[in-house]
Order: structure tokens, then sequence, then C-alpha cells
């Protein structure tokens, strides 16, 4: 999925999953002996570390971290901050850290600045806006912890074809293709989620006899924005065996010429699940797709402006012809 800072509420975690989110960012950005004090009493500091510093005259040295963590959705005033920078006077580490989900008051930042230079350690301040920023150069991170929870749903279906190889069930697809904000699809997801729908035609037919039926029409268009292939994108695999696949779609309005499959390619000794997908409306206008079942999951979309129909014929043909050559 894309995403942006506008993703990352903390409204919706816990104190004790922004405490879990700012120990987790210290341990990536390379802060040792780590000490999360999670029960009872903070002791006057919820996370106490270490961080190395290289000096190129005088070599490595160790300084002493407390970082204190504050959710909440208005400012922070100096009653917040008082007792921790007490417990830091009484412990004198090097550096006291305060990392916040909102922002200082106006008299907290006025304190804070009177009262810096009369102290043995370094205090420093993270606020929301500049926590964001941070953050967001960590999306798995984000993901974790700041997502909705169609996002992680999504997220989750693709992880599960990944490890698994197996697809999002109806009721799954449902929910995402009611709830998810279309904005937010990246490439591969918009072609996850169509592919993973066609596959699973049969299943979709019967959910369709008790429930509204629904469509990922809307995702045609962000595929066509998407397109970054120009040539039929069958004719660049090699050794693909063909596991499965279903046609037309008859609850869609407007594309529901479709062809979708389900392929085994192989890359040196690997076998790869790939899912393939044609799509196209009654006057000629298609889009071809193919993603990859790997980290980064790799994703081909090509826009056929007309002549999609042929296209179609030419793709099932190839696929068929494949399959009786394994």
């Amino acid at each position: 999925m894309f995403i942006s800072d506008q993703d990352i509420d903390f409204s919706r975690i816990t104190d004790s999953e922004f405490e879990e989110l700012c120990f987790d960012l210290l341990y990536r950005l390379n802060y040792k002996s780590l000490v999360w004090r999670r029960a009872g009493p903070d002791a006057g500091r919820d996370i106490e570390g270490q961080y190395s510093i290289i000096n190129p005259l005088i070599g490595e040295y160790t300084e002493r971290w407390f970082i204190e963590c504050k959710r909440y959705t208005e400012g922070v005033s100096p009653e917040k901050l008082n007792s921790k920078i007490a417990w830091a006077d009484a412990e004198k580490p090097d550096h006291l850290l305060f990392i916040l989900s909102s922002h200082l008051t106006t008299g907290a930042r006025e304190w804070l600045e009177k009262i810096k230079s009369q102290k043995p350690y370094i205090i420093h301040i993270i606020e929301g806006k500049a926590l964001r920023g941070i953050l967001i150069q960590h999306h798995d991170l984000v993901t974790r912890y700041c997502l909705d929870k169609y996002g992680k749903l999504l997220l989750e279906a693709k992880r599960k074809w990944l490890i698994y190889d197996v697809l999002p069930d109806v009721e799954t697809l449902a929910m995402l293709g009611a709830n998810i904000d279309p904005s937010r699809l990246s490439r591969d997801d918009a072609v996850f989620l169509w592919c993973s729908k066609i596959l699973r035609a049969d299943e979709y037919e019967k959910w369709c006899e008790e429930h509204d039926p629904f469509s990922f029409d809307y995702l045609f268009h962000p595929l066509k924005i998407f397109a970054n292939v120009e040539k039929p994108i069958l004719q660049d695999l090699e050794y693909q065996m063909l596991v499965s696949f279903s046609g037309s779609d008859a609850w869609d309005m407007t594309y529901k010429y479709t062809l979708v499959a389900k392929l085994l390619v192989t890359k040196g000794k690997d076998k790869r699940p790939h899912l393939y997908g044609f799509v196209r409306d009654s006057e000629g206008e298609g889009i071809e797709m193919l993603i990859e079942a790997t980290g980064d999951f790799p994703t081909k979309i090509r826009h056929i402006p007309s002549g999609a129909r042929r296209e179609e014929q030419n793709s099932l043909a190839h696929l068929l012809n494949h399959t009786k050559a394994q």
C-alpha cells in the first residue's frame, strides 16, 4: 500500500503500543541495551538504552539515554514533564529524550528552554509531526502499528499468498472492496485484489446467493495509470505451468470479460507463484497484468486502448497451448 504520514494516526493505538512502537524505532536506529519498563512504575523513564558514537580522534564511546514516550492528543504541559526531569536530575544520564505523539504547549517549550542550560544532560524533544517524518521511512513499523484494520487485512492477505500460496476468501475480498481506500492502493495491491476475486469465481457465485454482489470495477482506471510495460506480458514468461484459471465474471457490469490464471513460473531452481490477469470491456479496451509472489510483489501492467478482445483470445490460447506442452 501507499503509505504517507497522514496514515500515521497515534489515536488508533494504546499508550503501551505507542511505547512499543518507540522501542522498535529506537532498536531500528541502532540503540543498544534497550530496556522497556513496561510493567509497574516506570522509574522515571519508559525506555533506557545506550548509543555508541565513533569519534575520529578518540574512537568509540557509549552514551546513556533515558527515553520518555507520551501519547497525547493535546499539548503536553510542563506538569507532565516535571517528574521525568526530576528523575533524570537524580540519575544523571547523558541524554533525556521525550517522544511525543502530539506537541509541547507554549509554556512547556519556554520552560524547557530555560532549564536546559542548567542540566548536566542534554534534553531532546521529538514532537508528533517530526515523529511521523521519521516513521514514514520505516514502512513496516507504520504498517504494524498505525494502519487501519482494512489496510492490515490487505497486507496480511498478501503475506498469506507469499508464504502459503493461499488467496483471500470471498468474505475477505468483500470487506476489502467495501472499506479499503482506493487512493491508498499500490500497483501490486490493485492487481492482487482483482485477480484474487476472479480466481474465487465459484465461491463468489455461491456467496452472491445470500449477499449483494461486489465489484472491483473501480480499479480499472488506476490500473491504466499504473501501466508500466508495453509488450504482451506472457511472451516474456518461460517454463510456466498453469495451475488454474477462471473466465468471465457475469456479475460485473462493465468489465465482465476477464481471464485470470494462477501460474508457477520457473526461475532457476525455484518455482514461484504468479497471478496473471486480463480484463476488458465490450468496446475493446483492456488491461493485462501479472504479479509475482516475492517480497516486494513485482508487478507488470499493460494498458490496451483497443483490440483487447483479440489479444485476450491470444492470451488464452497461449496459456492452454503451453499447458498441453508441460
